[in-house]
């Protein structure tokens, strides 16, 4: 199965996005909507809060960056929201078992080095063990959709030969071709499939009415 590890749901609970679901019932309480479903305000800003606490245990000072630094941190977490959106309702007839649900939970909590720890983090995210199960089964459902979606990545003897000429022109002229090759292989797959990802999102896009209000 495809793994997504691009801008929006990573499994990691840190960069986590909980994104508010519902209908329309004032535009004031929505800072977009998303084919009638809801992106609120508080979730919005509880995003942007969690993001600026991850730059700042960088330690990346947002007020020293300026207004424009922090612009674009709200930009980009309105667009990820709206990205993830889509993506949840695109998947939204995928079906998950229980047990693959569970077995990713262990896995992600298996990360932390205790369950106070486990603990700490949900509650900063605003999550407790039943709702961060409900986003990785929201995960999954993308990752099926994904698998389906995204066409096959293949990797060409010009792809790694153009990968070499970037690797060199970078100062890299020792290098042997032969070598890397193996390392430029994944990192042509990895584009490829960067690539395929915004090839399905830009259709979602395409398809969907979106209305924001920020």
């Amino acid at each position: 199965m495809i793994k997504r590890t691009l801008l929006l749901i990573v499994l990691g609970i840190l960069t986590f996005v909980v994104i508010g679901c519902g209908n329309v019932t004032d535009e004031g309480d929505a800072a977009a909507v998303v084919n009638e479903e809801v992106i609120t305000f508080t979730d919005f800003n509880l995003q942007v809060e969690n993001t600026k606490q991850m730059y700042e245990q960088q330690g990346i000072d947002i007020a020293e960056q300026g207004e424009e630094f922090l612009e674009m941190i709200k930009d980009n977490v309105l667009n990820n929201m709206i990205d993830e959106k889509l993506l949840t309702q695109a998947s939204a007839d995928y079906v998950v078992l229980e047990e693959e649900v569970e077995e990713r939970f262990l896995s992600v909590k298996s990360d932390f080095e205790s369950e106070e720890q486990f603990q700490e983090a949900l509650e900063l995210n605003n999550l407790t063990n039943e709702t961060f199960k409900e986003r990785i089964q929201e995960q999954l459902k993308i990752d099926q959709f994904l698998s389906e979606t995204m066409n096959e990545v293949v990797v060409t003897e010009e792809d790694l030969e153009e990968a070499y000429a970037q690797v060199k022109e970078m100062g890299e002229e020792d290098l042997d071709f032969e070598e890397i090759k193996p390392v430029l292989e994944q990192s042509v797959i990895q584009l490829k499939r960067e690539e395929e990802f915004m090839r399905v999102l830009s259709q979602l896009k395409d398809q969907a009415d979106i209305e924001i209000f920020i």
